[in-house]
């Protein structure tokens, strides 16, 4: 018997499900709806799709696991299956055959009408032929009923097929939680184990102090000779006081004009030209006037040499000249129209004045030198111990302070204005001096290279004794050296470096990786106790199960500690 299958689609109704029952060839017709198939939702729908199944002589089997559809399907009678291969039923919870309403065939929106007597029958009957004859197999034939039941007694006989769809789940997730488990395995086994040794040694404190050299010049630094290089670090620190200015000035104008220069007749008169340099001081009524300007008179005739009241001149007529003045100081006291009382510093001419006029007064306030003087009185000049502690604070790391090197430096004070300089409405002047802090300091690496070198040599005739600190450290806390006696000697300095330094048995990193490698942590811990001189080893993992060191070396980390 072959069979149509008929996939329903989200917006298909009920009559196109209806035509295409109707419209199929096939005697049975499955019906896969979707997982939204809101046309399946209703009693009436189901009863119109039963009564076509009649009508049409058609097997109608409806495709779905859904209990809302099985219960619509068991009310009106329609068989069901689970999937394409499985074996049409009919729903347990089918409608009772003594409820019966009259036919009718037409169905209102607000109650479908109810299959008869007749019907229930002609369903029950329906129901038992499709649920014997109708096989939905992939061959699309229906099973005859010999065949349907040879396959009743065979299913008593073969044990089913389990279906492997329904745990596939649960062996997925068995495949990745032994993976995981395999994985953890192999990280807590193999990558996670570590381990820190602690190994504390006996040590006791040598003293250190040796003469040594500094120099600033790199070329000469000689470190494990005792000759270092000496690094300065400098820090600039001011202060300030606000003060008022007190000093008045003119700064008007000054007055201009111009002088007339005539050669005189004078004994003994020079022969040679006379000049007049710019800048030449003149003075009338005690006001100073300078000239702006150079000038130069005609030399004499040579056979002029003691004339007594006619000259004459090698350039004829050439005996005047002017030069421009201006006064020395600004102020209306400059302005003057008399040509008379000039003098000068030159001799061998005679000088008389034209108008010499604008001149104004503007009297303005200016920083005096007497200022200054009394703001100096209130500057407090930078704490030495301030300068000193944030240049400490500030020093490089890898560099150890020279302390005894420290001084500062005090520059003269600056005004600002300046003396003598205008000082606006809206300003008030202010005494600044800047003090700088210096200090030297020297490479820490090479100063514990030279007491390591030096105190090796120390202990060279102690068997089995190591140097396990030379007192050099970034903490200052810690560190135990430092430089006295510093001074300048030559084109160099000198001082006395000083240290404590501590010498133990000799304990290496390596050689507690060589006995610690691979063993368990007890045994460990036994063979480091054996050497002389260590007094406790201490290891540390990571995790709680570890119980043995890594064999590898970067998986081990060494810490020896001095006491």
């Amino acid at each position: 018997m072959n069979k149509d299958v008929i996939y329903i689609e989200p917006e298909d109704d009920i009559t196109d499900i209806l035509t295409g029952v109707k419209g199929s060839k096939a005697k049975v017709v499955a019906l896969v709806p979707p997982k939204k198939a809101g046309v399946l939702k209703s009693a009436v729908n189901f009863k119109l799709l039963a009564r076509t199944a009649r009508e049409t002589e058609k097997a109608v089997v409806l495709v779905t696991s859904d209990s809302a559809l099985l219960k619509l399907a068991a009310t009106a009678g329609i068989p069901v299956a689970k999937n394409l291969q499985t074996r049409p039923e009919v729903p347990t919870n089918a409608v009772p055959a003594e409820e019966t309403e009259p036919e009718s065939d037409v169905i209102d929106g607000e109650e479908a009408a109810a299959v008869t007597k007749s019907e229930k029958k002609a369903i029950k009957v329906d129901e038992e032929s499709v649920v014997e004859s109708v096989d939905l197999s992939e061959d699309g034939e229906a099973a005859t009923e010999e065949e349907a039941d040879d396959k009743k007694k065979s299913k008593k006989k073969k044990s089913a097929v389990p279906n492997f769809d329904k745990y596939r789940k649960f062996i997925i997730m068995g495949i990745v939680g032994v993976v995981l488990i395999v994985g953890l395995l192999l990280w807590a086994l193999v990558f996670a184990p570590a381990a820190t040794i602690m190994v504390t040694v006996r040590t006791t404190a040598r003293s250190f102090s040796e003469a040594v050299s500094f120099t600033t010049n790199e070329a000469k630094e000689d470190s494990l000779g005792g000759v270092f290089l000496l690094d300065e670090q400098k820090v600039t620190k001011q202060s300030s006081v606000e003060f008022e200015a007190t000093g008045e000035v003119d700064k008007g104008n000054k007055a201009t004009g111009t002088l007339t220069l005539k050669r005189t007749t004078v004994n003994s008169i020079p022969l040679s030209a006379i000049t007049v340099a710019k800048g030449t001081k003149f003075t009338q009524g005690g006001r100073v006037y300078i000239t702006t300007e150079a000038t130069e008179l005609a030399r004499l005739d040579s056979t002029n040499t003691s004339c007594t009241s006619t000259c004459s001149f090698t350039v004829p007529g050439v005996d005047t000249a002017t030069v421009k003045v201006e006064a020395e100081v600004p102020g209306t006291e400059s302005n003057t129209t008399s040509s008379l009382g000039w003098s000068g510093a030159g001799s061998g001419y005679s000088i008389s004045g034209a108008n010499v006029s604008g001149g104004t007064s503007k009297m303005v306030r200016v920083v005096s030198a007497t200022d200054v003087a009394k703001a100096k009185e209130k500057l407090e000049s930078v704490s030495a111990a301030d300068g000193r502690a944030e240049l400490l604070a500030d020093f490089p790391v890898g560099l150890l302070p020279i302390a005894v090197s420290f001084r500062s430096e005090t520059g003269d004070p600056v005004s600002t204005p300046a003396v003598g300089e205008e000082v606006g409405e809206d300003v008030t002047p202010k005494l600044v001096a800047k003090t700088t802090f210096v200090m030297y300091g020297v490479d820490r690496v090479r100063i514990s290279e030279y007491i390591e070198e030096r105190t090796k040599q120390a202990i060279s005739g102690e068997a089995g004794q190591m140097v396990h600190s030379t007192g050099v450290s970034d903490n200052a806390d810690e560190n135990k050296a430092f430089i006295e006696s510093f001074r300048e000697l030559g084109e160099g300095f000198t001082g006395r470096l000083k240290s404590v330094a501590k010498v133990g048995p000799e304990v290496t990193d390596q050689m507690v990786m060589d006995k610690s490698l691979g063993r368990k942590i007890g045994e460990v811990q036994s063979l480091l106790k054996s050497i002389n001189g260590v007094s406790k080893v201490q290891v540390e993992t990571p995790f709680f199960w570890v119980s043995s060191i890594p064999d590898d070396i970067n998986k081990v980390t060494v810490e020896i500690t001095v006491e």
